[in-house]
Order: C-alpha cells, then structure tokens, then sequence
C-alpha cells in the first residue's frame, strides 16, 4: 500500500498541509473535510457513513478548498485537484478562459 495516501495535500498558496475541501452531494448535503493527496476521507462523518452505505449513492464533487494556515479560500475553477499516474492528488493553477464574443 502506497504511504502517501493519508498524507495531507498541500495548499497552493502557503504549502501548508492544512487544506479542507467543502463537498456537496445532488442529495443538498455540503460539508467540509480534510483533503488528503488520494481525496477526501469522510471516515467518522455520520453523512459519510451513510452515504457510503448507499446503493445509489449521490453524485459527489469539490465545490471549494480553504487552507486552516494562511485562511486562503478558492475554487476549483481557479486551482483544480489533479490526480497524477500514481493516483495522487496535487493542486494545478487553472489557465483563465477568455470569453468568445457573442455573434449577431
């Protein structure tokens, strides 16, 4: 077993190991979790548990992050988790989409 699993990911801005991913389920369930470099561990959250325990269960996504140390809080569309080959997660800065113009 991989022992980087359970080691916390670090904050894009401070490096610190401190950062918290607020989820939300199609099921209006939003909560804040530690964010580890394999994901989110919902382990002792009595939602997680159920959720878990679902034999349909909701779709699950990153809706925010917040670091605890420097108090930075952003979104996935401006510094997104990627997983690399080994199934590890690390925070990419996200390029800005210029807006087409509209045609009339």
């Amino acid at each position: 077993m991989n022992e980087n699993i359970k080691e916390p990911i670090e904050c894009p801005f401070c490096g610190e190991k401190t950062v918290l991913a607020r989820i939300s389920t199609t099921y209006y369930f939003v909560a804040e979790h530690p964010m580890y470099k394999d994901g989110v561990n919902m382990d002792g959250d009595t939602m997680g548990q159920i959720i878990g325990e679902m034999t349909c269960p909701p779709v699950i996504k990153y809706a925010s992050f917040r670091c605890e140390s420097c108090g930075r809080e952003w979104s996935p569309h401006d510094y997104a988790p990627v997983k690399d080959e080994n199934g590890m997660l690390s925070f990419v800065k996200r390029e800005k989409k210029t807006k087409r113009k509209e045609s009339r």
